[in-house]
């Protein structure tokens, strides 16, 4: 390195330090007790780090959630590398667990020096003046897409692992060998084991770049050269990061294909646009909507990048723009353009969002388990930042004077001055708790939970509202406090917990506890799975749980109140109180039923609250169906007879009894996908025209699930009157299964607290659709 590279290599160092200790100053000035999110999963990735270096028995399982199951450390976003890294560190040399936060924030931070030092020895590399270099390796660095991460996905933070990818990739077009495709596959190795995304991006930006070498030599020589060091840098890593994962994780049934494939891709305008910017912001307010976006679909590339993106992209695949020589920049660049504008077509979704094409994403096999498409536009913003600033320096070169001096001047300036602006929009408020996280602060102070508690005493935390993400089949979300306030057993002591959000969770496990947050409608699956017969520990969020309506308040009704403060209370809850709350919701439901045969009115079988009373019922008795809920008939929508390319099928038309109802539909759930299917309704005028009224998810909409796989879906139908002719159809986006089953369809009037229809069938009792057996 020469003398003019040392030096700006040092000022690289020194701006891009100073710039991101003011950007992340409460992360560096008290780093152990401030976090970058206390809620959702920013404080799952430090909760699952910090619990499985504390209080884990093993390197690979993850016993802090999923109670009595566990999780292998893969699928709980806990950065295997780094915390087992931290574990073994922790165990048999110096214990530096109290420190897993500080460690964790200050990784963030460094991660950013390094990518600015990073881009700043590919510009060199590509000889790139020193100075020039510096301020475009600062500004790339400081408008970083992932600067937004650590509020949520703390793993996706590390600023430098692309460029370091493609750093590595330009030493190996310099000088191909074993030894440095070596190096790239133990670097994708041990960020795979950070986050799967790292390789995928890195193994797919290699792949388009050795596909543009081969169309540039076209020999069967090249397949072969190539195919070796492919398989060195990506291949070996891959296979040996999932030959570790089969021989430790006990786990059969994991969804191998998870919903949403195009929902998390990136947008063209999140690329070309940014409101944090003034100007884009005021064009957003007065000119044109700007469509809001979260952070997977905003990779904004600079005003500078668009501008150069237009000026410079028909030159460059007309190969005009570069030299054509076989220097290493211009090599380099003619091959890993084309490599990252295939990246930005991936992050778009492309080909498979144009219409009638998503029908291909059935075969797409592993590559599905990568949802976040727009996290593949990452590996485009940074080479388009390194492509663009190399193409601005040759421009310098040939221009002279003031027009030299406009275009390196006003280059920088637009840079510097939407650094700011991103940097300023992506600051990340600190969070801080020590009254709870630090546990000499907690334990020594008037808010201390376990006073006159023994946990040994319990089996695990059960916590209410329950919550349970990342089956990709059920949604049973708990805002505010909840998750944090019932995994504080866990953070401090290694206690169990029954909750669970993670990724990718067994389905056989997931049918079973999901019933913990609905209603007591049969015995309780997951209880046979305890170990003992200690009861639980209750942890409720007061905020979240008096809010709404809870499904486990019938629990509540036999626990024992323990303690309680302003945010919880801790409640002990026996095993037996289950049982005890399915029995008296049936009481309920029997003393109801009695109570309006009293001074209800009957029709047609049906016990209505008076004689005015409307609804609509299908039972599908005189379908033929493999399976069915109640009868000898269901609905069943067979794919073959959907249609290739369709997503949902026609189901049924009916009145609507009245203008404000509610529908309640039993579906067959039991198997991987099914519960991702939506109703779709379309309420048609007189005039033949449709609108849509109803766009429900069974995933959310679920009020009880039977212990034989069958759901009952619940949503309100809102038609413009009574008599209102309904439209619906079964909606199987995301969805690759040969059937659906649907039975005993119901649609009752709503508006009133008498507002229930019972009816009997032999000695059962049904309410409002809930089937409730040996009544009498």
């Amino acid at each position: 390195m020469t003398q003019h590279k040392g030096l700006g290599l040092l000022f690289t160092v020194l701006l891009s330090a100073t710039a991101l200790f003011f950007h992340y100053r409460p992360y560096l000035t008290d780093p152990d007790n401030t976090f970058f999110n206390l809620y959702g999963d920013g404080y799952k990735n430090y909760f699952t780090v910090y619990y499985h270096i504390k209080h884990d028995a093993t390197y690979t399982h993850f016993e802090g959630m999923n109670y009595p199951y566990g999780e292998h450390i893969m699928y709980t976003d806990c950065q295997p590398i780094l915390a087992n890294t931290l574990k073994f560190i922790s165990q048999n040399i110096v214990d530096i667990s109290e420190h897993t936060i500080a460690i964790m924030n200050i990784a963030i931070v460094l991660s950013f020096l390094f990518c600015a030092v990073l881009l700043y020895l590919i510009l060199t590399k590509l000889n790139v003046a020193p100075w020039f270099a510096t301020l475009a390796a600062l500004g790339i660095m400081l408008m970083s897409p992932q600067h937004f991460r650590p509020i949520a996905h703390y793993a996706l933070s590390y600023g430098f692992v692309v460029p370091l990818i493609i750093y590595l990739l330009l030493r190996f077009e310099e000088k191909p060998s074993y030894l440095i495709s070596g190096i790239i596959g133990v670097v994708i190795g041990i960020y795979g084991l950070i986050h799967m995304y790292y390789l995928a991006i890195a193994g797919m930006l290699i792949g388009w770049y050795f596909l543009f070498t081969f169309l540039k030599h076209k020999s069967w020589k090249e397949v072969i050269r190539l195919s070796m060091h492919y398989g060195i840098q990506v291949i070996l890593p891959f296979m040996l990061i999932q030959i570790w994962m089969m021989s430790t994780d006990t786990v059969t049934d994991r969804p191998p294909t998870p919903f949403g494939f195009l929902d998390y891709r990136a947008r063209w305008e999140g690329i070309v646009t940014a409101i944090q910017m003034p100007y884009w912001a005021w064009i957003d307010k007065n000119v044109v909507d700007i469509r809001n976006m979260t952070f997977e679909s905003e990779i904004y590339i600079g005003l500078v990048g668009v501008v150069g993106f237009i000026a410079f992209f028909i030159p460059l695949l007309r190969k005009k723009v570069l030299p054509q020589t076989e220097e290493l920049a211009p090599r380099f660049l003619r091959l890993f353009f084309p490599a990252i504008l295939l990246m930005l077509v991936v992050s778009l979704g492309l080909p498979f969002v144009l219409p009638g094409l998503d029908f291909l994403i059935d075969y797409l096999g592993p590559f599905r388990q990568f949802r976040g498409q727009g996290r593949f536009a990452w590996a485009f913003y940074y080479g388009w930042g390194i492509v663009l600033w190399y193409l601005l320096y040759q421009k310098a070169q040939v221009w002279t004077g003031t027009r030299r001096a406009i275009l390196i001047g006003g280059a920088l300036l637009i840079l510097g001055m939407e650094s700011y602006f991103m940097s300023t929009a992506s600051f990340i408020k600190p969070w801080k708790d020590e009254a709870h996280y630090n546990r000499q602060e907690f334990e020594s102070g008037p808010g201390y939970w376990f006073k006159n508690i023994n946990l040994l005493d319990y089996q695990a935390v059960l916590p209410m509202p329950y919550f349970h993400v990342g089956s990709e089949n059920f949604i049973v979300d708990a805002p505010g406090n909840a998750v944090r306030l019932a995994t504080l057993p866990a953070w401090l002591y290694g206690f169990g917990n029954m909750g669970v959000q993670m990724s990718r969770t067994s389905f056989a496990q997931t049918i079973r506890r999901v019933p913990l947050d609905y209603l007591p409608y049969r015995p309780f699956e997951v209880l046979k799975d305890l170990p003992n017969n200690k009861p639980f520990l209750v942890v409720l969020d007061k905020g979240q749980y008096f809010s709404t309506t809870q499904g486990t308040s019938y629990l509540l009704r036999f626990s024992e109140m323990l303690y309680e403060d302003s945010l919880v209370q801790l409640r002990k809850l026996p095993l037996d109180a289950f049982d005890q709350a399915i029995n008296a919701w049936r009481q309920d439901i029997k003393g109801g039923y009695e109570g309006t045969l009293q001074k209800g009115f009957q029709r047609d079988g049906f016990l209505l609250p008076d004689s005015t009373y409307q609804f609509y019922y299908e039972n599908f008795d005189k379908l033929k169906s493999p399976k069915s809920y109640q009868g000898g008939g269901a609905f069943a929508g067979q794919r073959k007879f959907w249609g290739k390319g369709r997503r949902q099928i026609p189901f049924l038309t009916f009145q609507t009894p009245a203008a404000n109802t509610e529908c309640s539909v039993w579906v067959y759930l039991g198997d991987d996908q099914r519960p991702r299917m939506n109703f779709k309704g379309y309420e048609i005028d007189v005039a033949g025209r449709e609108k849509l009224i109803i766009h429900n998810s069974c995933k959310f909409d679920l009020q009880v699930l039977d212990n034989n796989g069958w759901g009952l879906v619940v949503f309100p139908i809102n038609a413009s009157r009574a008599g209102a002719t309904i439209r619906m159809d079964l909606e199987y986006k995301d969805m690759n299964i040969k059937d659906v089953y649907v039975d005993e369809f119901l649609v009752r009037q709503i508006g009133r607290p008498e507002d229930n229809i019972f009816w009997r069938r032999g000695n059962d009792v049904v309410f409002n659709n809930f089937w409730f057996p040996k009544m009498y």
